[in-house]
């Protein structure tokens, strides 16, 4: 097969610029492991229900997976990944608090009726989650529906905000070429924080909502205090 074929010329490109991102983002790319880390041990340390335990390892993977789609800059790509990654998360809060759905979400393809009740059971996931975080804290979980809602702009669907930022266009004696930039190496950065951002917003859904861990959300406050300080980095960076 043919390595001139435009696929396998957009994976050598996209596969350079991982690479070297790797090195000139080494302090983006540790912060990011650093979150991952808790991510990691938040999910295996609660393993009940099987199948929440599950879907909390699932929005683990997902967010690992974002991590490499930034590595190549094409940042409208990180967010259908990242918001499933934050509704896995919310899934496995409804399992946790009835355990009965697990048998929906295992059954949702048996039927075009499982189909009809696995939907309309997990339908308000992130909403009803949402509500349970705000009896603990209420602004963030504020912050985290906005961050929901905005995914949606951003990449998870096929909206303006989403595509055209990443259009290019050249003149040519005869035409204008028009393309979508696909890696985009000065976007890295950026796109690694919103992996952070949101998969800190996350993370936070992955704990224990009715009874607060001490140890958990000391530690989610020093992974905000690290969101906080690259947030101006990069602001300070634009001026």
């Amino acid at each position: 097969m043919s390595n001139s074929l435009p696929l396998f010329q957009f994976m050598d490109v996209a596969h350079g610029c991982a690479e070297a991102a790797r090195e000139s983002n080494a302090l983006a790319l540790n912060r990011c492991a650093e979150l991952d880390a808790f991510i990691d041990r938040t999910a295996s340390s609660r393993l009940k229900p099987p199948m929440a335990a599950i879907l909390r390892i699932n929005a683990r993977g997902m967010f690992c997976a974002s991590i490499n789609t930034a590595l190549i800059g094409y940042r409208a790509a990180l967010f259908p990944t990242l918001r499933a990654s934050l509704e896995a998360a919310c899934y496995a809060q409804e399992i946790e608090i009835k355990p009965e759905l697990s048998d929906l979400w295992v059954n949702r393809h048996r039927s075009d009726e499982d189909r009809k009740r696995s939907r309309k059971a997990f339908g308000d996931a992130v909403l009803n989650t949402c509500k349970r975080f705000s009896r603990l804290m209420p602004d963030n979980a504020g912050l985290v529906r906005q961050m929901y809602d905005a995914m949606i702009d951003d990449g998870a669907h096929p909206n303006v905000r989403s595509i055209l930022p990443s259009l290019r266009m050249r003149e040519t004696e005869t035409h204008h070429e028009v393309a979508i930039g696909l890696v985009v190496p000065e976007r890295v950065e950026v796109s690694l924080f919103c992996c952070y951002e949101i998969g800190l917003f996350t993370s936070w859904l992955m704990g224990d909502l009715d009874q607060p861990d001490e140890e958990f959300w000391i530690e989610a406050a020093r992974l905000n205090e690290i969101k906080n300080d690259w947030e101006n980095e990069l602001l300070a960076g634009r001026r």
